[in-house]
């Protein structure tokens, strides 16, 4: 599915996130772009474009608006319960793990991942009311000649979802993000 999103709160290793706004890094706004698919019971939904609106303040991301496109069917898409909070679950020196959605509860009506998506799936992922984190989503940091890009796999209830090779979802054309330990 293409429904993820990414950054919010900060982690236990006090982690922080970066956005390359001109010359300096810091809070900021940045778009990663790519592409994704969802399944439902073994249903595909391909979407050829993808936009998750990552805004860092204070260095805590969040995802605050996701589109997808390619088909009506992609862009009718209901990404609920937005901001979606990131928060960072390990860091290496090219990037960090993040967990998408609120891991500390998953039945609230806020904090966690909750999209619909509709026909030809016509599934609310993970349910109609429940919302679920996305874990073990991968970083690379960009720099201020690369981009950075997030990959990632799961499922919400009976929905599989996924960014898709090769370019899975990047700041290409926006500025570059990074996690700092």
């Amino acid at each position: 599915m293409s429904a993820v999103a990414m950054f919010g709160a900060t982690s236990a290793s006090a982690a922080t996130f970066q956005v390359l706004t001109g010359s300096t890094w810091g809070d900021g706004t940045t778009h990663f772009v790519g592409t994704t698919t969802a399944s439902y019971f073994g249903n595909n939904l391909p979407c050829s474009s993808a936009d998750f609106t990552v805004v860092v303040s204070g260095g805590v991301a969040s995802i605050t608006a996701v589109s997808f496109g390619g088909s009506a069917a992609c862009a009718a898409i209901v990404p609920r319960g937005l901001p979606w909070k990131v928060s960072v679950t390990a860091t290496s020196g090219s990037g960090a793990t993040l967990t998408i959605g609120d891991t500390a509860s998953t039945t609230t009506t806020a904090g966690g991942v909750n999209v619909f998506i509709p026909a030809p799936l016509n599934a609310n992922c993970p349910s109609a009311a429940g919302r679920a984190p996305l874990p073990n989503v991968a970083l690379t940091n960009g720099s201020s000649t690369t981009a950075a890009s997030i990959q990632f796999s799961g499922t919400l209830g009976g929905c599989a979802v996924a960014s898709t090779a090769p370019t899975h979802l990047r700041t290409t054309g926006y500025p570059a993000a990074r996690v700092i330990p």
